[in-house]
């Protein structure tokens, strides 16, 4: 009997490329560079995925307060 069936979305059924979605919010190439690696690549990403953070504003708390000088561009990047 089949109990789950897990979805994986991102670079498999849907195009996901970090650089892409933060380029629409007209930052220059190298804060996209830096907003990909911090938020994208980060271990906290990570676990946002696995279900440990309930919100996004989680997230964005956890990375702002690792990444002060950029705070608010992770906060636009993740309102949208």
């Amino acid at each position: 009997m089949i109990k789950n069936i897990v979805f994986d979305l991102g670079k498999v059924l849907i195009d996901f490329n970090p650089i892409e979605y933060l380029r629409q919010f007209g930052f220059s190439d190298e804060v996209n560079q830096i907003l990909s690696e911090i938020i994208f690549s980060s271990a906290d990403w990570e676990d946002c995925n696995r279900g440990k953070q309930e919100k996004n504003s989680d997230l964005v708390e956890i990375l702002c307060d690792k990444n002060p000088r950029v705070c608010g561009e992770n906060k636009i990047g993740f309102d949208a």
